[in-house]
């Protein structure tokens, strides 16, 4: 006779039989898994015996079958000693893998067969050392089978008993990682006691233990009014449905209703004041219990939210889609920006609420949005938050009809600045914002007489307390906007991004805020066949020699380039901004160009300009991050490719910076210290192979490179002035005298430039002077020579190095000082260091003055 056959009469026979027919499935299955595709790819809906037998079975004997599994899972771990390698075990797995199927598939049950199944998952333990109980078996999938078949059906008085008692043993686990199943299990259970009726939600709180909740909950019970506190009920216990990435149309359809209930003030009211709540909340450490292979594990974790809470709170964050309210969408910004903010060595502790953050901000009517997500863009460094940014962008720039460029530029907010200046009344005195440079504004009071006062008028901080909390955040949000355009216009030399001259008016030339950027840059024109380079001076554009030009309205623009232009241009742009002290907001008549060198001609696909250098990590992924570089911390737990690299989609390139880690020094967290450079590539996108350095357009390759040799200005142990007291590892020794006054990079060829025009206008120009890679500078004491690129000092006659540690608590000079560009901080360090060695007589450090005197 046949297994099919046996099966089959036993099947009909005693209780016995049953057990000897179900064994004998559990055995010829793990055969069969063992002789086929292992184990762990093993599938039971695809077996013989699951096709050819069990797939036929009614209920009754599924349901049989469903419980002998449990019953011999449930005996197996309640063994005092399990053997991993046990054929024992390999049963036990083939029982679990049938037990999860049959819980998935649809079984049509009756009330007896249900009945019977709760009082084994209420009875039967798994795992008995687990604090996971209950949930350790597949209950999630037998609810949603149970769900569909008896949601509004009248319930016996035993099933609602064993319902309830499920309920118990859900409500007895522990485990942290459990709140959200918990909390779903028991939103189900209750939907089927309640026959799928339509009712007010009961109470319904944060569960999570953390500040938010204990906030929140008190917010919630402090509403006296009855009616209202309801609604808010309803609306929390709606929001703990939201289980998707982003919320379906019947999710916003539905919520709406709920929020027109409670009021769309009220609502907004409400969130407004829990999102701030949590913008300004510290992350802790708590215990949490985890469960593994069966055990429970106390263990320490970073939380800013319990995961229940967030799961709540995205559903509320969703909820806010409705509404293109300035206040609001603000908050949601700065919460998208918390919960995304990194912590060292655990991450964003909340991308959940970050992810709901931008899908609202997307969602939301007009641009108010989307400029929050242009500026969330520069700030959010994560590669998966960055992705899912520029995702939404996309979307809405698509549904516009234009570039995801030129969606960004008109959602620019101008904060109400004309120029660059903002002015409010406050009865009869003014209040004047000014921004002065990216990042950085002037706040002050004009009087009635005319006069300026620097102090807030003690009248407005009474009177106009609302109104002055709102201008001081929008004088924040116009010091941050404005450092954020500031670097995503030099991130445009990537992108080749061109302008229509009729739109850039609008954006740029004539924006409040953009204005000041546009202002202090130089343009490439292009109008038919003609190109020309204008800068905008009083309120007129000029070329390089200040002569007007008239640009006609049909033309086209982009940012001007020192690479696509003669040295002499170049040189004519550079006089202009020295005799017009024009400071720019990032270096552009300055900038370094970087073109290919016969050396590279002849290596063809890559560079090795910037190889053989000694990099710090922490400082090397903290500034490649800065400049949108992929990288992260590398240690011996890593394998695989790591080598940092950026996206150049515009022109369907990688770039590659082979930066490999030094496996000898590593910090107590098992961080490797270092890094060792080699080549840089770019690799095809399409195809992914490298491609001819010839065949990249020359300015990508210029900004490729300028980002290059600043991770190796920055980050090179050659900068480290103090390497040798601090105890660093003599093998890197070589190195470090090497690179500490070794010859020029372009970066800091183009600081010598600078500051050969600049030091014989300083009052140090008696005493100081450039010769080779050093500004030399006369003291009464002796004579120093400051390296030019590490910034490093060496003291006349006989070479001695000189360690002086840059001190930030002290003014920078170099602020004082007029310098066509921001952001070069080594050309600040060499002006400090210049300025203190010329009066050296006068310097108290005796840590300095010691060195100087030791002869």
């Amino acid at each position: 006779m046949s297994l099919l056959n046996k099966i089959k009469n036993a099947l009909s026979g005693s209780n016995d039989e049953k057990k000897k027919a179900f064994d004998q499935i559990i055995e010829s299955s793990l055969k069969e898994a063992e002789e086929g595709v292992g184990m762990y790819r093993y599938k039971v809906q695809e077996s013989e015996n699951y096709k050819n037998i069990i797939k036929d079975w009614n209920t009754t004997q599924k349901v049989d079958f469903i419980l002998y599994c449990i019953d011999g899972i449930s005996h197996y771990w309640g063994k005092s000693i399990i053997s991993y390698s046990s054929k024992a075990y390999e049963y036990n797995r083939i029982k679990d893998k049938f037990l999860v199927y049959l819980c998935r598939v649809k079984i049509e049950l009756n009330d007896a067969d249900l009945l019977r199944l709760l009082k084994a998952f209420n009875s039967k333990v798994k795992y008995s050392n687990s604090g996971a109980g209950i949930f350790n078996w597949p209950l999630g999938y037998f609810f949603n089978q149970v769900a569909k078949q008896y949601t509004g059906k009248e319930l016996s008085s035993d099933l609602v008993e064993a319902l309830e008692n499920t309920k118990t043993q859900i409500n007895k686990v522990k485990l942290t990682e459990r709140e959200k199943d918990k909390l779903k299990l028991t939103q189900k259970i209750n939907g089927i006691l309640l026959k799928g009726e339509t009712t007010n939600a009961k109470e319904v709180l944060f569960i999570g233990k953390d500040d938010f909740a204990e906030y929140a909950n008190a917010y919630i019970h402090a509403i006296s009014n009855q009616e209202e506190k309801q609604h808010l009920f309803n609306i929390l216990s709606f929001a703990q449905q939201g289980k998707s990435s982003k919320p379906s149309k019947k999710y916003l359809k539905e919520s709406h209703y709920l929020i027109q209930a409670i009021g769309a003030e009220r609502f907004k009211e409400i969130m407004n004041d829990w999102f701030v709540f949590i913008v300004h909340l510290e992350e802790k450490m708590v215990n949490i219990t985890r469960t593994y292979h069966g055990g429970d594990y106390e263990m320490r974790e970073c939380q800013l939210l319990a995961p229940v809470n967030m799961e709540l709170l995205k559903g509320l964050v969703w909820m806010c889609s409705h509404f293109n309210d300035t206040v609001l969408l603000q908050n949601i910004a700065d919460l998208a920006e918390r919960c995304y903010r990194k912590v060292p060595n655990y991450g964003a502790l909340a991308v959940l609420i970050s992810n709901a953050c931008f899908y609202t901000l997307y969602k939301s009517e007009g641009l108010e949005g989307i400029a929050h997500l242009t500026k969330l863009n520069e700030l959010v460094k994560q590669p998966s938050g960055k992705k899912a940014i520029n995702k939404y962008i996309a979307l809405a720039a698509k549904e516009k009809g234009v570039s995801l460029s030129e969606l960004e530029d008109q959602a620019i907010d101008d904060f109400g600045l004309i120029k660059g200046r903002k002015e409010q009344t406050f009865d009869d005195y003014r209040a004047i914002i000014e921004l002065t440079k990216p990042g950085r504004t002037n706040f002050y009071w004009i009087k009635p007489d005319g006069k300026i006062q620097k102090s807030i008028p003690a009248f407005v901080k009474t009177k106009y307390a609302a109104e002055l909390k709102q201008l001081k955040a929008s004088k924040k949000e116009i010091e941050k906007t404005s450092t954020i355009h500031k670097n995503r216009l030099d991130f445009m030399y990537r992108k080749n991004r061109v302008w229509q001259f009729s739109d850039f008016k609008k954006q740029y030339l004539h924006h409040g805020l953009m204005s000041m950027l546009a202002n202090k840059l130089i343009w490439r024109f292009q109008h038919k066949e003609n190109h020309f380079s204008a800068f905008f001076l009083n309120e007129e554009w000029v070329d390089s020699q200040q002569n007007p030009i008239t640009i006609p309205n049909d033309s086209e623009l982009v940012l001007w380039h020192p690479a696509e232009s003669s040295i002499e241009e170049v040189r004519q742009w550079r006089k202009f901004m020295i005799d017009n002290e024009i400071q720019q907001p990032f270096k552009q008549a300055y900038r370094e160009v970087y073109l290919l060198t016969d050396a590279e001609i002849n290596t063809r696909i890559y560079s090795n300009r910037m190889a053989a250098h000694i990099l710090k990590q922490y400082q090397f992924v903290s500034i490649a991050k800065t400049r949108n570089w992929k990288t992260q911390l590398q240690g011996p737990w890593d394998g695989g490719d790591m080598t940092p690299t950026i996206e150049i989609p515009e022109h369907q390139l990688r770039a590659e910076f082979w930066a490999d880690p030094i496996s000898e020094d590593q910090g107590e967290s098992g961080v490797y210290l270092y890094l060792g450079t080699d080549q840089v590539r770019f690799v095809n996108t399409q195809t992914n192979d490298a491609i001819e350095l010839m065949d990249v357009p020359p300015v990508v390759f210029s900004e490729i490179m300028r980002d290059v040799d600043l991770f190796v200005g920055v980050c090179s142990i050659g900068n480290d002035p103090s390497w040798n007291d601090n105890g660093g590892a003599p093998r890197y020794n070589d190195y470090w005298q090497r690179y500490s006054f070794g010859d020029l990079t372009v970066l800091a060829e183009t600081r010598k430039e600078i500051l050969s025009n600049l030091i014989p206008r300083l009052k140090i120009r008696n005493v100081a002077h450039i010769d080779g890679k050093f500004l030399v500078v006369k003291g009464k004491l002796r004579t120093y020579k400051i390296h030019l690129g590490s910034t490093n000092i060496l003291m006349e006659p006989n070479d001695q190095y000189l360690c002086i540690v840059p001190d930030r608590s002290k003014k920078d000079v170099a602020k004082k000082i007029f310098i066509p560009f921001e952001g070069d901080n080594a050309l600040s360090v060499i002006l400090s260091k210049a300025f203190l060695l010329a009066e050296d007589e006068k310097i108290q450090d005796t840590t300095i003055t010691s060195q100087i005197l030791k002869k």
